[in-house]
């Protein structure tokens, strides 16, 4: 959770500060042990800077979750404000991860979020490379009204599901997640960005080489230009500087 020993802080946001999957798969198991249900999230230079405008998203990251670096901004922020190396959780594939420890715990999964029939199409392929994996239902990502609202955790907690996969984009799916999470019947929900889509094949993923580099989000530019132009063309400028800032700040406390 946020008050977690290894958390650091990149610009007010708690990041857990691990060394690998089994360390980040033991701490989920542990805090289980101890909440009946987890928030679970994946930070990116995005989501910081997003949580940086939005405060009711802030509010959310900074509530009792798990917080997990994502991305070459992160390992970037750790070495200049700690001079630590976080690891690289990139959802897409520690959701993957996720999923095989749900099949090795006899955990139902639910897939929320994207658009028609995506959600579905990702359920189909990963089932077919995880032996034991149920995933008990699928619902797309529209939410128009109240009764819709309602619909939807009705249907999550009608399935038998214990592992809750939204994946609404940010900020939109964890303050769903946080504001929900009581009202549903599970002990992990995660929010996940894209990561139907990918696994869908409706988005194509970066080279191997450009994962293990964290340099994805170039590939993603590269293809997505306009969609993605502020996000990294202008996003990423910011929050170096928000960083700087932050390294500022924090000296000065110390030296206060």
């Amino acid at each position: 959770m946020t008050n977690h020993n290894n958390n650091v802080d990149i610009c007010t946001i708690p990041v857990s500060n691990l060394n690998n999957d089994q360390e980040a798969l033991s701490m989920i198991e542990s805090q289980l042990k101890i909440y009946s249900k987890l928030k679970l999230f994946f930070i990116n230079a995005h989501v910081v800077n997003v949580a940086y405008f939005n405060k009711k998203l802030q509010q959310v990251l900074r509530s009792p979750s798990i917080n997990f670096a994502d991305g070459i901004g992160l390992w970037i922020a750790g070495k200049l404000l700690y001079q630590i190396s976080l690891k690289n959780f990139n959802g897409t594939d520690f959701g993957i991860t996720i999923l095989e420890w749900c099949a090795r715990n006899n955990l139902n999964v639910f897939f929320f979020g994207a658009t028609e029939g995506i959600a579905k199409e990702a359920k189909i392929k990963i089932e077919n490379n995880i032996v034991g994996l149920k995933i008990v239902g699928t619902h797309p990502g529209k939410i128009d009204n109240d009764r819709q609202k309602e619909e939807i955790i009705n249907k999550i907690n009608s399935s038998g599901t214990h592992v809750l996969y939204v994946c609404l984009g940010v900020p939109k799916q964890e303050i769903w997640i946080h504001e929900n999470i009581d009202k549903l019947n599970i002990k992990l929900a995660l929010g996940l960005g894209a990561f139907f889509d990918f696994h869908a094949k409706k988005i194509k993923r970066a080279p191997t080489f450009m994962r293990v580099i964290r340099m994805e989000w170039l590939y993603r530019l590269y293809k997505e230009p306009k969609r993605l132009f502020i996000r990294y063309v202008l996003g990423n400028p910011f929050f170096l500087i928000n960083v700087l800032i932050y390294k500022i700040q924090i000296s000065f406390r110390k030296k206060t």
